[in-house]
């Protein structure tokens, strides 16, 4: 809202396939896959309010469109299916009024497509594409075959907002306040020649391969010291912000579900559930490295646990407060 230019929330994902789609039952798939995830149907009330409001709408339509780009010719170096990638990304979302999920099929050849799917992030996280895919799949074939979906059973994301209704605040206000007592200095990502606010958002990609054998041994260390994978990479890079940095104290955000296992059925609940919490790594060169993992991998469920806090009222706990770290693992 704050930013009209920007598509850091706008989640664009396309996908090629190869062999006939029917467009009428794609549409009619994409219909009751609305009908059957409320948080398809959502909208954002926000302007002229005093409390922003999340409202689900019993019935809507208008999701999906079709392009045929068959007999379209490329132009100054563009296809027509970059061209409307670009254009659906700028196009962004209105909360109020606009579906906050937009389903496009391109047909570039014969049996030739690309399937795009455009949402806006405040209705789900990446978790949910998993189920909405295999839903969208299997009543695209069921219409297909004129038999009944097999679908598993729904489960509401209000169950989700009356479960952090009831959270205890204080106690997690109070977690905060002590994890974050002493730190008093950002340490930012080593060797950025600059911390400025990237206006334009993009997209920048290393990969790193690591062999199988040293994948074998991280698994065996992992199994014999009972810290999963993601806290040895956790120590890792921790202990490579303090070698980079010169100190003994860093801090940097960590990304996490936010599904709490007592929601009966939540690993199939379609809505925003993903958080950032911070994790500190503070380590005086006395203490073994797996030693060290142990007590992040401790101090981290201790984090999850009390991980229904905003990013920014946990900021506001400590003492650098705005700009807590500047980068995610």
């Amino acid at each position: 809202i704050l930013d009209t230019d920007s598509e850091a929330y706008t989640v664009q994902m396309a996908f090629d396939l190869e062999g006939y789609i029917d467009e009428e039952i794609l549409e009619e798939s994409l219909n009751k896959l609305v009908a059957r995830h409320e948080a398809l149907r959502t909208v954002i009330f926000h302007e002229s309010v005093e409390t922003p409001a999340q409202i689900i709408l019993k019935e809507r339509d208008g999701y999906f469109s079709f392009e045929d780009f068959r007999h379209r010719i490329e132009r100054n170096g563009s296809s027509p299916k970059k061209d409307f990638l670009r254009k659906d990304r700028q196009r962004g979302f209105d909360l109020a009024n606009d579906t906050l999920l937009r389903v496009s099929l391109l047909r570039l050849e014969d049996r030739h497509y690309t399937l795009v799917f455009t949402v806006h992030h405040i209705i789900m996280d990446g978790w949910c594409l998993n189920i909405l895919f295999g839903d969208l799949l299997e009543l695209y074939h069921s219409l297909e075959q004129k038999r009944p979906a097999r679908l598993t059973e729904t489960y509401s994301y209000r169950s989700y907002l009356e479960w952090l209704s009831l959270r205890d605040r204080e106690t997690a206000l109070e977690h905060w306040m002590k994890y974050l007592l002493g730190y008093d200095e950002v340490i930012r990502f080593p060797f950025l020649k600059s911390h400025a606010v990237i206006s334009e958002y993009e997209n920048r990609n290393q990969d790193l391969v690591i062999q199988w054998e040293s994948t074998e041994r991280l698994i065996e260390t992992s199994r014999r010291s009972g810290v999963t994978l993601n806290t040895l990479m956790q120590t890792v890079w921790g202990l490579l912000l303090l070698r980079y940095t010169g100190g003994g104290d860093a801090m940097f955000g960590n990304v996490n579900s936010g599904r709490p296992s007592e929601i009966e059925g939540v690993e199939a609940i379609v809505g925003l559930f993903i958080n950032t919490i911070p994790l500190r790594v503070r380590a005086s060169g006395e203490e073994r490295f797996l030693d060290l993992a142990r007590r992040l991998q401790g101090e981290f469920r201790e984090g999850e646990q009390n991980g229904y806090l905003s990013l920014a009222e946990v900021q506001k706990l400590s003492e650098v407060e705005e700009g807590l770290f500047d980068h995610l693992f």
